[in-house]
């Protein structure tokens, strides 16, 4: 695993606390790493995590993971989908959802649901079947998508008519 230059430890304990202060790795830095000999296969991960005042009684961290599909796939052959599929397009205002978190929050593909503190909609592609160990709890969306999500979007999300 690599990651940016700091203490994961220290950066996952302010997320889960609904802090920020992440920084991202440059794209170049991939590029490079997938040169090493040793290295067959990589794919980028985003964590984003974002305070759910729904979740529990006093709310909770919904976390979101940017993800590159053709990659992601390629290293995680044994993942297979419940329901529906990959999501339309890179940029695509979509999510995958873990098997668990599909069911607690009754979604099936179609539904649109709400990225809190956010405030952006994303349409449920596809979610994770039961025996898809450690995605059953979290969602995952396109990683360009993901990286969007902090600014203000260039175009419009899906809206609840469509």
């Amino acid at each position: 695993m690599i990651m940016a230059k700091g203490c994961p430890y220290e950066a996952a304990t302010l997320m889960l606390q609904g802090g920020s202060g992440l920084r991202y790795m440059k794209e170049s830095i991939m590029a490079k790493i997938e040169k090493e000999p040793e290295v067959e296969k990589i794919t980028p991960i985003l964590m984003s995590a974002v305070f759910d005042p729904n979740k529990g009684e006093r709310g909770g961290i919904a976390g979101y993971f940017g993800i590159d599909a053709k990659s992601f796939a390629e290293l995680k052959p044994f993942l297979k989908f419940k329901q529906g599929g990959w999501f339309t397009d890179p940029n695509a205002y979509e999510v995958v959802m873990g098997f668990e978190a599909a069911e607690l929050e009754t979604r099936e593909v179609g539904d649109l649901i709400l990225m809190p503190e956010k405030n952006v909609q994303l349409k449920v592609s596809a979610s994770w079947n039961g025996r898809a160990p450690r995605t059953t709890g979290r969602s995952s969306s396109p990683s360009r998508r993901s990286r969007r999500c902090s600014t203000p979007p260039r175009t419009s999300p899906p809206s609840a008519s469509n």
